[in-house]
């Protein structure tokens, strides 16, 4: 499981990158899939769309890396971060169900993936909480440490020290602040990559067999009924 202690280069990153744009999917269709149920419907929606907002994501944070702009592909890498981690959130609804085969309850689960929101409560599930949903991806790594590089983003994706004058500014003395510098605070964003999307990767594939083997299940159901 992610992560490997050898991915740990923008190099490996953008390999991984690149093998999860080849995947891209350009839609999910229900008649063609042969899917029978609005709770695998959602789930398979939920995880391809996933893998393109990650991708979309990735290809914005290298640009701004190569570019110099490590700040803002801090920025970005923490929304991918925040990506990755609902499909440890996926993983554990459907690991959920599999012990409960309660299909109502997977449902509203996956909804809130799809169709969920903050800012409409009456018309919308309420969205995943990203920190239950990193919770839950790391407890799925090998190597603990997900929330402290998510923590480590925040930092600077925030006007704290590091995203602020850990980033723009250096005291001279007590009296003068010289703004515009080369930073002090740098964030380790081609790590930060690598550890994320090496973690995606590691999720997408076993999700869509949890997603099957939990369509298996409502089969059974149904010729149980």
């Amino acid at each position: 499981m992610p992560c490997d202690d050898g991915i740990d280069t923008l190099e490996d990153a953008k390999l991984i990158a690149a093998r999860l744009k080849a995947s891209l999917p350009s839609s999910v269709d229900a008649r063609l899939q042969g899917v029978m149920y609005q709770s695998i419907f959602y789930a398979l929606v939920a995880r391809e769309a996933l893998l393109h907002r990650v991708v979309a994501l990735a290809d914005d944070a290298f640009f701004l890396f190569d570019a110099q702009r490590a700040l803002s592909a801090a920025i970005v890498t923490r929304s991918i971060l925040e990506t990755m981690a609902v499909l440890g959130y996926l993983h554990d609804v459907f690991e959920k169900f599999d012990a409960s085969g309660d299909e109502k309850t997977l449902y509203s689960r996956v909804a809130k993936v799809v169709v969920g929101a903050r800012n409409m409560p009456d018309e919308s599930p309420l969205a995943v909480h990203v920190l239950d949903a990193i919770r839950q991806t790391e407890r799925r790594m090998v190597v603990p440490g997900l929330m402290s590089v998510y923590e480590s983003l925040c930092e600077f994706t925030h006007p704290n020290w590091s995203g602020l004058l850990g980033f723009f500014g250096e005291h001279e003395n007590a009296y003068r602040v010289v703004l515009g510098g080369p930073p002090r605070a740098v964030p380790p964003v081609d790590i930060h990559l690598a550890i994320v999307l090496s973690t995606f990767e590691a999720l997408y594939d076993p999700l869509g067999d949890l997603i099957q083997h939990a369509s298996e299940g409502l089969d059974r159901q149904r010729a149980g009924a």
